[in-house]
């Protein structure tokens, strides 16, 4: 089985300043990862550590999968930055790797790209394990199944959507928000309904519960279309 697995990885430029410190975590095959942190929390060391780019100064990394790596993207405009993005991501596919590291992959573009992009990754990930990183919280819990939190270099938090955005001791600890969607979820429950059986990942909005003003309302809310909710 394809893994990826780090063990007390720490790394840094220089003695004194770790951007990685005794990080241990396993990524399996055939799974969706979100790596989330403020910027400079060490999310693209871990995954240029992973992709074979750095090398740690302490403890060890493990593959046991082929590897694909597509940093960031820096654009002038949305535009330029959508499309080098898709030419990222259609190298990234025809590489055949097992798994696929996405540095920041919705930087720069607007909503109705961001929306576009994470579809593709989803299609992408029916195969493949995807691990996206990100500061953007409102793309988690469309995408991830798991995820991890960074502070400082630290991992402090690992778990599903659902158990790390119910945790605002963990999201005030590394400077994010409470994604949109997990604000609309507790929304649902003071307004009498069970939140907790309704599955995003099952196409919420064609739930038959769902009047069209309702399913109105959250689209505009999350800025994104109805039929690309998970």
């Amino acid at each position: 089985m394809a893994f990826i697995s780090l063990s007390d990885v720490s790394f840094g430029y220089d003695a004194d300043n770790n951007l990685l410190d005794a990080v241990s975590c396993v990524f399996n095959s055939s799974e969706r990862v979100g790596i989330v942190g403020d910027n400079g929390s060490g999310k693209s060391t871990l995954l240029r550590l992973m992709g074979g780019d750095l090398v740690p100064d302490a403890g060890v990394v493990e593959k046991n999968a082929t590897v694909y790596m597509v940093g960031q993207i820096n654009a002038v405009d949305s535009k330029s930055g959508g499309e080098a993005q898709m030419t990222a991501l259609s190298r990234a596919f025809d590489s055949g790797a097992e798994f696929l590291l996405l540095d920041e992959p919705t930087d720069g573009l607007d909503p109705n790209q961001k929306d576009h992009m994470l579809g593709i990754i989803s299609d992408m990930s029916k195969d493949k394990t995807i691990i996206i990183s990100t500061h953007e919280v409102d793309l988690v819990p469309n995408y991830a199944k798991r995820v991890f939190v960074l502070v400082d270099g630290l991992l402090i938090a690992e778990g599903t959507p659902k158990e790390i955005f119910a945790q605002p001791e963990i999201l005030d600890q590394a400077n994010l928000e409470v994604p949109i969607v997990t604000e609309l979820f507790h929304d649902l429950e003071k307004e009498g309904f069970d939140a907790e059986s309704i599955s995003l990942h099952a196409g919420i909005f064609g739930a038959e519960m769902w009047t069209e003003e309702m399913r109105h309302s959250l689209e505009e809310k999350l800025g994104i279309t109805a039929h690309n909710i998970y």
